[in-house]
């Protein structure tokens, strides 16, 4: 893939960017940069790139550099100085974007799924806070979803499902596996609606209970059309999103599955967004009763009533 897999992040005020070797860039929001910062060259073992997006976290862009330099680096965000930088050789396997949890009124961590592990780390330095064997697998594509102090990781195949309470402490006796689960992950992160997670994987739906990881219910997504060749299968990147009681989830050729979803889901629709040779691997965002969505080619905007923007 391109060095553009990664999500930009706002503070409201600029916009971060992180384009893998080719650095990290801010901008304002007409469009002018304002610094730029080298988060290392370097390639993972499979030649993938990374993909995790920034986080920002008050005064500190947080940057997982994993495939550049096996590295987690906070920049100052009015800057680009560097703050800080966790380096470890087991973040090859991170594709995944942490996720700031608040333990308390006063302590946020900033937790990952990695290669076995789930880690917290202190978001103001870098320093790690707990770490906990997760599951057995060595590759970590989704990111982990949070509910309050609970967090839910879901790992590549093979490894499944975790999830853990989050305590005020800082060692590793104070996070608590809550439950495991067989169900995992491939490209997709999981979303959570109403105490059920959903998470899509080889053209399948799968709700898991948020309370006690059961597997709910599963459903083959109809009319799938299948894109890429034997070895990466569909090559199905993006993420499902949820809007009021329907969960849409978009394939890399541009199919956009419409679910029905509550106590029992059905699969609504299947919606062709183009004929056109073009690819949809980023997952779509929703604001203001508009759907964005980004292909290889075109940014389209779907709304219940068409207008120029």
């Amino acid at each position: 893939h391109g060095y553009a897999s990664h999500t930009p992040a706002s503070d409201g005020i600029n916009v971060y960017c992180f384009f893998g070797k080719s650095g990290v860039h801010a901008f304002d929001l007409d469009g002018k940069e304002l610094w730029d910062a080298d988060a290392g060259n370097g390639s993972d073992p499979p030649k993938w790139g990374s993909s995790s997006s920034p986080v920002v976290h008050e005064s500190t862009v947080i940057v997982t550099a994993s495939a550049e330099s096996q590295s987690i680096i906070g920049f100052e965000k009015t800057t680009g100085r560097k703050l800080w930088q966790h380096q470890s050789d087991g973040l090859d396997g991170m594709w995944g974007t942490p996720s700031l949890v608040q333990v308390s009124p006063k302590r946020w961590d900033l937790v990952m799924l990695v290669p076995r592990d789930l880690l917290g780390l202190d978001p103001e330095t870098g320093k790690i806070r707990w770490q906990l064997q997760a599951t057995e697998s060595m590759q970590a594509y989704s990111s982990i979803i949070s509910d309050g102090k609970r967090v839910y990781g879901f790992s590549g195949q093979g490894g499944g499902a975790v999830a853990v309470d989050i305590e005020s402490n800082d060692t590793d006796k104070d996070v608590r596996p809550v439950w495991k689960s067989s169900v995992y992950a491939t490209y997709a992160s999981p979303v959570r609606y109403q105490q059920k997670i959903y998470v899509v994987s080889r053209r399948i739906l799968t709700v898991v209970d948020a309370k006690t990881g059961k597997r709910l219910n599963s459903l083959r997504l109809k009319e799938a059309k299948k894109l890429g060749n034997a070895r990466f299968g569909s090559l199905d990147y993006a993420s499902p999103v949820i809007v009021g009681d329907r969960l849409f989830w978009l394939n890399a050729s541009g199919q956009t599955f419409v679910f029905r979803i509550g106590d029992d889901i059905k699969q609504l629709a299947v919606n062709d967004l183009t004929a056109e040779k073009e690819f949809f691997w980023g997952s779509p965002a929703v604001a203001s009763g508009r759907m964005v969505l980004r292909s290889s080619r075109f940014l389209y905007c779907i709304a219940e009533s068409a207008k120029t923007p």
